[in-house]
């Protein structure tokens, strides 16, 4: 069973691998980020399984793909395993930048695998520790 304590090392880790990125200066928001992350990550993937994986409103979901598609990061089409599929995909320029990000975010992950000696947990205390302490100042 898992106890309180871990369940809030998992998630302030992941606040903290998240706030590294300072996105503003890709001129993103955390939701287009984590689209950009997820058309990447996830093949074919529908705005239907965005919506789940963003967990906001079909208003805020159009919204922010029609901003990523007007910048030429995004674009909609048929899957290529399906036809009557609508998917989203990410242009090169939407590869080149969610790239961009990651390398940032990995490098960060690096050093602290690095500094734990690629210890799981020791890196998850620390990527914890350092999340609490920065919002404590």
């Amino acid at each position: 069973m898992i106890d309180k304590k871990k369940l809030m090392v998992f998630y302030f880790a992941y606040q903290e691998i998240n706030r590294i990125v300072d996105l503003s200066k890709y001129n993103l928001t955390s939701n287009q980020q984590k689209m950009l992350f997820s058309i990447d990550t996830i093949d074919e993937i529908t705005i239907k399984q965005l919506l789940q994986i963003l967990d906001v409103s079909k208003q805020a979901l159009n919204v922010a793909c029609r901003d990523l598609r007007e910048r030429n990061l995004v674009y909609t089409g048929p899957a290529k395993s399906d036809k009557r599929k609508k998917v989203v995909y990410l242009t090169d320029d939407g590869r080149k930048l969610i790239e961009k990000i990651e390398a940032e975010q990995l490098n960060f992950i690096n050093a602290i695998c690095n500094s734990t000696n690629y210890n799981w947990e020791d890196t998850m205390k620390k990527l914890t520790n350092s999340y609490l302490e920065d919002i404590q100042k």
